[in-house]
């Protein structure tokens, strides 16, 4: 009887876990619901050019993309067997957050534990997953700005966890499996793809210095691994090259690697900034001064969990009272009288992943693992590298808010992992209460939790305008969305069936509102799209097909080195615009003129020898 009743327990204990994530990724659908994407910026490309692929135009011939052909086209195939509608993205992107739930609880549980698997999960949906930590909407997970991001780091997991299968019963399967996967990423973004590449050899190294194979069996391996990761690319080649030709069909399954391998494009304030290469010294300052702060919160809980040496109601009382006063100290400053700069939180991350990296390393190089745990050790230490590589784009300037959502989250599960098991193990083998830091840890972390919450929630409640009315393209928006229905509108009572339509610099989500095709190959007219295509094979597509109507939205592209277009950049378009359009019809404030006044002006094509 009491075998049965431990059973049970074990059971409850087993789905306790499943279950809080499960509540708490339905919660987190529930209270964002809507609020998810931008309603000009970057997100409307993730609608319009799956869209257009599902309708028969091709990627880069008849639409221009910057990335890898896989996210636009899987997206294209969902929409051309479920309908077009961003409600049909949802539940697509929510699958891919289900499927990337259920990985990093398995990473997490073989790495780290069941407790650790599950606060991971957690920081996850609670930081990531659903959040609007920035004014701009785009960076979660149910509606990024870029679908590249979120499947390839989606497929970066596959991979490693592949591996991981692989390394525990050496299967073949397992290892081409991960291979074909490492392929996939390959055709999504360029720097996902360098860091699960590095890290997926960091396993192979690893399991073969632990297991001493064969040179034979090593190069076997070593074929079939990287035999079926060169399948997706070729296959991508031979599918694009039945729509043009074959140099142009090689150049496009590259994606962004000719764009990124370009200094060019990469030394715009926006990328400097990102990744903090624009002033290195007193951003290398900024991370030692951030992570002398958090080893002052959680040194002395570790401390105090040394000299406990007894599980007795002394170290209880202990733990309850480590837990309230980091509660009730990082709240007050929080909350009654803020102080901590939470944009910083994640900025020395790159420090304690190095750390966690060499720690990771450490036995698979002394090869003191036992073979039950070789598997998980080799997992730790790919999660640690993949984590390293994708902070590079924001070494210097590491964040959880923007490109973070993406970026920063394997970096910030891995921390939570070290806190929660592999910090307090290292107490207990040496004699202390684990559970004191422990408390410590899940006081910070529900601080933490609220913070960030509270921060999205208050983006979310300036979402109170409906975009795209009831239906399935329904979503809600900021003041910008009132403007945008101002337009919406107008286009709708003037524009004939078959008309065409530019929006630009950004907001061709307008275009997918309407369902209103742009006769141009380019979904955006930002100071880099003009840099990396240039302005003048931009206006030659205006030339060859000059749009009915051309929407003018108000952005301040100040990040990218030149402010308004038309002004700062841009001017031979808008001369070619004044020359052939009139303005019909303005929303709020003229564009370009002021940063703080938003406005969008709908022009009209004149007709041929009309007046000007």
């Amino acid at each position: 009887m009491s075998g049965e009743r431990e059973d049970q327990r074990l059971k409850l204990a087993r789905l306790a876990g499943p279950v809080l994530i499960a509540a708490a990724g339905v919660a987190g659908l529930w209270w964002s619901w809507g609020a998810w994407p931008d309603v000009l910026i970057d997100f409307g490309r993730e609608l319009y050019v799956p869209w257009r692929l599902a309708e028969g135009q091709v990627l880069y011939r008849d639409v221009i993309a910057f990335n890898g052909p896989l996210s636009h086209y899987a997206v294209a195939l969902w929409f051309f067997c479920f309908g077009v509608s961003l409600h049909s993205l949802v539940v697509l992107n929510g699958l891919i957050l289900a499927g990337v739930l259920w990985l990093l609880y398995r990473i997490f549980l073989h790495i780290a534990g069941r407790g650790a698997a599950t606060l991971a999960c957690l920081t996850f949906l609670g930081l990531l997953a659903f959040s609007q930590l920035t004014f701009i909407g785009n960076y979660n997970w149910l509606c990024p700005y870029a679908h590249e991001n979120t499947h390839g780091l989606a497929l970066s997991l596959l991979a490693l966890y592949l591996l991981f299968r692989y390394a525990e019963g050496r299967r073949l399967i397992w290892l081409g499996g991960s291979g074909f996967v490492l392929g996939l990423v390959f055709l999504t973004k360029a720097e996902i793809f360098v860091a699960v590449t590095a890290s997926s050899a960091v396993a192979m190294a690893a399991m073969w210095r632990l297991d001493q194979p064969t040179l034979g069996a090593a190069m076997r391996a070593a074929g079939v691994w990287a035999g079926l990761a060169i399948a997706p690319v070729i296959v991508s080649v031979l599918l694009l090259a039945t729509a043009m030709p074959a140099s142009d069909a090689i150049n496009s399954t590259m994606g962004s690697w000719p764009y990124v391998l370009n200094a060019q494009n990469t030394d715009f304030p926006f990328y400097t900034e990102g990744m903090g290469t624009d002033n290195p010294a007193a951003r290398i300052g900024r991370i030692l001064i951030c992570a002398g702060w958090q080893l002052l919160l959680f040194a002395p809980p570790a401390v105090l969990a040394m000299f406990c040496r007894r599980r007795n109601r002394a170290a209880w009382i202990m733990t309850g009272t480590v837990f309230v006063a980091i509660t009730a100290l990082m709240a007050y400053l929080s909350f009654a009288h803020p102080v901590i700069n939470w944009e910083f939180l994640a900025t020395p991350w790159p420090l304690w992943l190095l750390l966690i990296a060499v720690m990771a390393a450490w036995p698979v190089m002394a090869r003191r693992c036992e073979r039950d745990h070789a598997a998980a050790a080799t997992l730790k230490l790919a999660m640690a590298v993949l984590a390293m590589g994708l902070l590079a784009k924001m070494i210097l300037n590491t964040r959880i808010y923007h490109y973070g959502f993406t970026l920063a989250m394997p970096a910030t599960l891995m921390i939570v992992a070290a806190l929660w098991t592999w910090i307090p193990r290292a107490l207990a083998a040496l004699g202390g209460q684990a559970m004191i830091l422990r408390a410590a840890v899940l006081a910070a972390w529900l601080v933490t939790i609220s913070v960030h919450i509270g921060v999205s929630n208050r983006h979310f409640e300036k979402k109170d305008h409906f975009v795209g009315t009831n239906g399935p393209d329904a979503f809600r928006a900021d003041i910008r969305g009132l403007f945008v229905n101002q337009t919406l509108d107008f286009l709708k009572q003037r524009a004939a069936p078959g008309d065409t339509l530019v929006t630009l610099p950004d907001g061709i989500m307008i275009n997918y509102l309407l369902r209103m095709v742009s006769p141009t190959p380019y979904t955006q007219y930002s100071p880099m799209m003009m840099r990396m295509y240039g302005e003048a094979r931009m206006l030659d597509s205006f030339r060859r097909s000059p749009p009915d109507w051309i929407v003018l939205v108000h952005n301040d592209d100040s990040p990218y080195g030149a402010q308004f277009f038309g002004r700062d950049y841009g001017l031979h378009l808008k001369r070619w615009f004044d020359e052939h359009y009139a303005p019909v019809h303005l929303a709020n404030a003229p564009p370009f003129e002021h940063p703080d006044k938003f406005g969008i002006l709908t022009l009209r094509r004149r007709a041929p020898g009309g007046p000007r």
